[in-house]
């Protein structure tokens, strides 16, 4: 008696636990299916000076990237391409505004930097 306790149990589990997987992997299609947001893409290219490990040094790169715009505006924004004279580099920012005018934080991952990024229409300033 006690071993069919003890099947019972498990499978009783086995089926709470398959019923929890669907659960929560549906929870993000309600969550996020139903704010509306506009995306744009885009090419950029950047200059300036960058403290680097000889001192101050030249550097550049032209990054592919996506910024979205929710309904509450909030906007977020990835980038990803070519670098020098670090060959690749990539960024991740969060902060509020629209898709013209905004004002993020990004967190750059290689080179490590986090610095605040400003939109002005077709302008991009940022400090990292």
């Amino acid at each position: 008696m006690l071993l069919i306790d003890h099947f019972s149990l498990a499978l009783i589990k086995k089926i709470l636990m398959k019923k929890l997987i669907l659960l929560l992997s549906i929870i993000p299609m309600f969550v996020f299916g139903q704010t509306g947001k506009k995306s744009r893409q885009f090419i950029e290219i950047n200059g300036g000076a960058a403290d680097a490990w000889v001192g101050w040094f030249p550097g550049g790169s032209v990054l592919w990237g996506t910024t979205t715009q929710y309904n509450n505006n909030f906007v977020g924004e990835y980038q990803v391409g070519f670098a020098f004279p670090t060959i690749a580099t990539g960024k991740c920012a969060v902060g509020f505004g629209n898709l013209d005018y905004n004002l993020l934080l990004g967190l750059r991952p290689w080179p490590f930097s986090i610095g605040p990024q400003v939109k002005l229409g077709p302008l991009t300033f940022s400090a990292e």
